[in-house]
Formats: C-alpha cells, structure tokens, sequence
C-alpha cells in the first residue's frame, strides 16, 4: 500500500499558483488581441487621413510629415 503526505496548505498554494499562471495568459492574450485591433483602428484611420491628404494634393513626403509617419508608410498607403 502506498501512503502520501497530504499537505494542505502546500496544495492551496499550487492551486494559487496555477490559477495565476493561468490568469495571467488569458490577460496577456486578451491584451494583445485588444492591441491588434487598436492597431488596424489606426492604420485604417491613417490611411485615410493620408489618402485625403494625397487627393488635395500634397506629396508622400508632406504627409509623412503631418502624420508623423515614415515616408514609406505614406507610399505604401498610396500604392
């Protein structure tokens, strides 16, 4: 027969432990789903404040510049 030493306390704390592990990449993956919608808000956004920009006739440059973009960025949302 094999006996075990249960521990109480000791098993509270695991328990603890893992469901704060767990916690803790449920959050950071909700986190980052939240980032990533955020982030096309933005590039849609920008593009078409660039778009607009580029229809009143400013160039690639001038509208990196207004957007605090790069100049790539404002090629690539024009091409």
């Amino acid at each position: 027969m094999l006996m075990a030493e249960y521990d109480y306390d000791m098993d509270i704390a695991v328990q603890r432990k893992e469901a704060a592990e767990e916690a803790e990449k449920r959050g950071c993956a909700e986190g980052r789903e939240l980032g990533r919608a955020e982030g096309r808000e933005d590039g849609i956004r920008l593009t078409k404040e660039a778009i607009k920009l580029h229809e009143q006739g400013k160039e690639a440059e001038e509208i990196a510049g207004i957007l605090k973009i790069p100049v790539e960025q404002v090629q690539l949302m024009l091409s």
